[in-house]
């Protein structure tokens, strides 16, 4: 797989992200480098949004924005949006997380 050199560089240092978000890329069959990219297509966004939620668990708002290339309110803003799916059971994302914590 390749990915632009800065989302590279970044990655090497975060071992662990680059093996979550291979896992969610996995699950969803949505390519790497468009969790990494700006597509506001729904499925690939929502997926996004997965791996900004279980990334910033693990890492600050700003080390998770900069891989990502966002703002560290929009990484919150994510956050806090799974955590809603979450807390209302909402089936499609209760369905990738159950997959990437279960296989």
């Amino acid at each position: 797989m390749h990915l632009p050199k800065q989302e590279n560089m970044i990655l090497q240092k975060n071992h662990f992200s680059m093996k979550e978000l291979e896992r969610i890329s996995e699950i969803t069959s949505i390519p790497i480098f468009n969790l990494l990219g700006r597509s506001r297509k729904k499925d690939i966004s929502e997926a996004r949004q997965i791996c900004v939620y279980l990334l910033r668990q693990r890492l600050t708002e700003y080390e998770t924005a900069e891989i990502f290339g966002i703002n560290h309110s929009t990484v919150n803003y994510h956050y806090h949006k799974i955590g809603n799916y979450i807390s209302i059971k909402d089936k499609k994302i209760m369905v990738i997380l159950n997959k990437y914590f279960n296989e």
